[in-house]
């Protein structure tokens, strides 16, 4: 599962106020959002059903440089079940990449997704 959330800012610098109604949003972030993966099913047992993922995660267009798909991130799901691409390539600006995947496909949506690999338990890829 992919999960959007707005990527609010929490640096110690910014004059932003924070912790009000509403801050939360996507509108509030003008679009910036960190996407998780979220592995939703049994996390441990006999055969360990958790997987081990390498992904990587695109926004937009990704026959676009600015819109090309970004990792690679590997993550065993038994020991954390959500994870994200680590700081500062965790960040999507999707308002801006909607804006230019509309202007080289001609569509009005935004495609979201991730590309991955399962990784066998025993370590050999």
């Amino acid at each position: 599962t992919l999960m959007l959330k707005p990527a609010l800012d929490t640096s110690s610098t910014s004059t932003a106020p924070r912790n009000k109604k509403g801050q939360g949003s996507f509108k509030a972030t003008e679009g910036r959002t960190r996407i998780h993966v979220k592995h939703e099913g049994p996390m441990d047992g006999p055969d360990q059903t958790a997987p081990i993922l390498r992904f990587r995660i695109y926004a937009g267009n990704t026959s676009l440089p600015e819109d090309a798909p970004r990792g690679p991130m590997q993550n065993d799901f038994a020991k954390t079940p959500t994870a994200q691409l680590p700081a500062p390539h965790d960040v999507f600006q999707l308002q801006d990449a909607q804006r230019r995947q509309e202007q080289s496909l001609g569509v009005q949506h935004l495609t979201v997704g991730l590309e991955c690999q399962l990784i066998p338990r025993d370590g050999n890829s």
